[in-house]
């Protein structure tokens, strides 16, 4: 048995759930599941809805929104705290290794791999995408060692993913930085011998909305929960993922600050709570008493979705009479560059933003209102 049938391989038990992608199969992008299981199994539907399962449509069934990883994920968390339940999944190009490839050369690859990603602290979410991109390179590559390639080889096994797979120039990157964590990082190899070309990509400006037209989306907004949900991520900048990743005892009215764990790149930073929220946010806790999650879904406990997030952006623009496709992250870029506008300082913005390097934050100079000098044709009497 080879290295990737250990990792998926899943014990047939009494108790099942299947997996089954309702759209085609993407590396990176989250798409819809069917999840289908015995009903009346009232502990196994509990832990599948704790982590964001949801009726399908018309109350149907059952669906969950994830990338293949987070289902792989999803899984491996399955087997240990469920360990009576079979995991069916489809079968997936990760999960067929070359019948001629020995699976303990494998076994041992992957394993060290791993345990370097793991010694170095990356983040989950960085585990499961850069293993399946090296899971991948060394299907790929079979029955070859990676360590016998040169760097033409891996540029053709790159050249070949683009031809078939039609690979975005992102996660063309991203399998590049798997690759070069085995030669650089586990084989301690030099870099300039696996100094792989970057795709081109494009750099856009970021997509904004004026404060008149953020007041105005609030103001035409009258659900509670969906005018908190506009608040917060408007008034504190957050990333969808750290909007709905919020707890209660994130919120501190006391010292007025929003804290944020975990957010990209692992780190915490705390953001001020907006004081006009905060009635609003008192308003929403008692009517609507959130367990665990600031903002659940219609399950008690599980997170509100992605999905209806864009949903409540979408909708409450649209009544606003906006004519752009607002998107959450635009309500980050737009409180971001109205900051700006204000002028707070770059630094200020950046460590509010949370990120890394200050050339980030400087794209929003770019687009701040208050930055520009005017045209000189302004200053021609016609």
């Amino acid at each position: 048995m080879n290295l990737l049938e250990n990792l998926f391989n899943f014990v047939i038990m009494a108790r099942q759930v299947r997996f089954s992608p309702l759209t085609q199969l993407a590396d990176a992008k989250p798409i819809d599941w069917e999840v289908r299981f015995a009903y009346r199994d009232v502990a196994l539907r509990k832990w599948l809805s704790a982590r964001g399962m949801t009726p399908g449509e018309g109350g149907k069934g059952f669906r969950i929104t994830r990338t293949m990883e987070d289902i792989h994920l999803l899984v491996s968390e399955g087997q240990k705290d469920l360990p009576g339940v079979d995991w069916l999944l489809p079968q997936t190009p990760a999960e067929k290794m070359e019948s001629n490839t020995p699976s303990n050369l494998y076994e041992e690859i992957i394993g060290r791999y791993l345990d370097r990603l793991k010694v170095s602290r990356y983040s989950p979410h960085t585990i499961r995408s850069y293993k399946l991109a090296f899971t991948k390179f060394l299907i790929g590559i079979s029955p070859r060692h990676p360590n016998d390639l040169k760097k033409n080889d891996i540029i053709q096994y790159l050249l070949e993913r683009q031809k078939k797979d039609y690979i975005s120039a992102t996660y063309q990157n991203q399998i590049i930085n798997a690759i070069k964590f085995w030669y650089e990082k586990v084989e301690e190899l030099p870099r300039k011998n696996y100094e792989l070309p970057r795709p081109r990509k494009a750099d856009p400006l970021p997509k904004v909305i004026s404060m008149e037209e953020m007041q105005s989306m609030i103001r035409q907004t009258t659900n509670l929960k969906h005018k908190c949900l506009l608040m917060m991520a408007y008034g504190a900048g957050l990333r969808s993922a750290e909007l709905l990743a919020l707890r209660p005892i994130h919120v501190d009215s006391k010292r007025m600050i929003i804290r944020i764990e975990r957010g990209k790149g692992n780190k915490d930073r705390e953001v001020p709570l907006p004081a006009q929220l905060l009635p609003i946010l008192r308003e929403y806790y008692q009517r609507y008493k959130p367990e665990i999650y600031l903002f659940e879904g219609q399950k008690t406990g599980t997170p509100y979705s992605s999905k209806s997030l864009q949903q409540v952006v979408h909708q409450s623009a649209m009544r606003a009479g906006i004519r752009k496709n607002v998107t959450p992250h635009m309500l980050r870029h737009s409180y971001a560059t109205h900051l700006l506008e204000a002028g707070a300082d770059i630094r200020y913005i950046q460590d509010l933003l949370g990120h890394k390097s200050i050339t980030t934050t400087e794209i929003y100079t770019h687009i701040a209102r208050t930055r520009k000098p005017p045209s000189p044709l302004d200053s021609f009497i016609l």
